[in-house]
């Protein structure tokens, strides 16, 4: 019983400490400065996370916004990398 227990407790902590796709640095992806000045961007929806820099004060988790494509997400000056799809909710 006892070792069942503790069986069931590693296997929780390893359940909810697992990195996310959102957290994980190798998921991150920065804006070139080729991204950051373009004028015009397609219409194409390809939802990207942009995660904002610390020029932004976020009070809640994620300190993002969900952009169409990565060119509207690069195109923000407060975007400092982007991650694919959606945000977190």
């Amino acid at each position: 019983m006892i070792i069942l227990s503790i069986s069931f407790i590693l296997t929780c902590s390893l359940i909810f400490n697992l990195p996310t796709k959102e957290n994980t640095e190798e998921n991150k992806i920065y804006c070139t400065q080729e991204q950051r000045g373009v004028e015009i961007c397609t219409q194409d929806y390809s939802p990207t996370c942009g995660w904002f820099n610390k020029s932004i004060k976020c009070f809640k988790y994620p300190c993002a916004q969900t952009f169409s494509n990565v060119c509207y997400a690069c195109a923000d000056p407060t975007v400092e990398f982007y991650t694919s799809e959606e945000c977190p909710k």
